[in-house]
């Protein structure tokens, strides 16, 4: 029988759970830190707390990761539904970012030529 070894998936799954947390919290507390590198100032309301938003979202999925990465039997079951989650929120993002460049395209005359 071959010796068991640890999975280093609690490890991953925690370390991610940080770096939602820490990204999250920059999002959410200081978003002219994240506009600075998007858009010239003066930032509209809108953009401010679309930045906010961001952050509370990615701060809410680091709750799931840090309960999926504990070894209980009931947390190792649950990771699946954690993958699918982070998945769908990832993939509603990236959905969003190319119906805005697609649209900023087509109604930006410059970007015809």
């Amino acid at each position: 029988m071959p010796p068991s070894t640890r999975s280093p998936l609690p490890t991953l799954l925690l370390t991610e759970a940080v770096l939602k947390l820490l990204g999250g919290a920059i999002f959410f507390l200081s978003p002219t830190s994240v506009l600075k590198n998007l858009a010239s100032q003066p930032y509209s309301p809108a953009s401010l707390s679309l930045i906010r938003s961001l952050g509370t979202q990615t701060i809410a999925f680091s709750v799931p990761l840090f309960l999926s990465a504990r070894s209980d039997a009931k947390s190792v079951g649950s990771r699946r539904i954690v993958y699918w989650g982070l998945l769908a929120r990832e993939g509603v993002l990236a959905l969003g970012y190319v119906l805005l460049s697609l649209s900023t395209n087509l109604y930006n005359p410059v970007s015809w030529a």
